[in-house]
């Protein structure tokens, strides 16, 4: 399990990775970058397709930061997204993956202090660093099916024209009926982001209130 804190609102619980289908069969055999360039990864990368989940359909503005630890081995990893039907929110998600051999096969996880947190590989098979990254995790569920997913970033809120044959091409064999599209428009993403900020100081000015009383 996967603890994700809700700024504004209540904690909540879901379970692994945004982006998850099951599909019938064993998990493929992901081939990561080979000479993976740690260095060049890091930083901000913004999500532009997803595997879609049932348990966040309405998760979009969604941003990720990879920043290494002094160790070189380990990154530190902080994801932020918004909900934005209804009371539009933001969630943050904080953890850490490992590098596992000089490829981009990492491990990752969320919420390390969470002893029923779920670790889970996280394979880079695309990327050119500065402009677009196309990452898969997978998990056979038993012998007959399997939950997989994947993620198309970039570097700005849109895809470089350069990048959008190689990841056509790289994501061609999934089904467009559950790769998903995530709204980067910075109008719909700076208002609900304003509006969540907007939300956690008038509820602090509530309680600043209440207890003057």
């Amino acid at each position: 399990m996967l603890s994700i804190s809700v700024i504004g609102a209540v904690l909540v619980i879901v379970p692994v990775a945004l982006g998850t289908v099951h599909m019938e069969g064993r998990c493929p055999n992901y081939i990561p970058v080979p000479n993976f360039n740690r260095s060049q990864f890091l930083g901000e990368w913004y999500e532009i397709q997803r595997l879609e989940l049932d348990e966040l359909l309405n998760a979009d503005c969604v941003h990720v930061n990879y920043a290494m630890n002094v160790d070189g081995s380990t990154v530190n990893v902080r994801q932020r997204m918004q909900i934005l039907e209804n009371s539009p929110r933001t969630i943050e998600k904080r953890g850490y993956a490992r590098y596992i051999d000089p490829t981009g096969r990492l491990v990752m996880i969320y919420n390390e202090t969470d002893p029923t947190a779920s670790i889970f590989d996280y394979y880079i098979t695309h990327t050119d660093y500065h402009g677009y990254l196309i990452a898969t995790s997978c998990e056979n569920v038993n012998n007959t099916h399997y939950a997989e997913s994947a993620w198309v970033m970039s570097r700005g809120r849109t895809l470089p024209p350069s990048a959008l044959t190689v990841v056509n091409q790289a994501t061609q064999h999934w089904n467009p009926a559950y790769f998903r599209h995530t709204n980067q428009d910075t109008r719909v993403c700076s208002s609900s982001h304003k509006m969540a900020l907007a939300s956690i100081i008038l509820l602090m000015a509530l309680l600043t209130i209440l207890f003057l009383r």
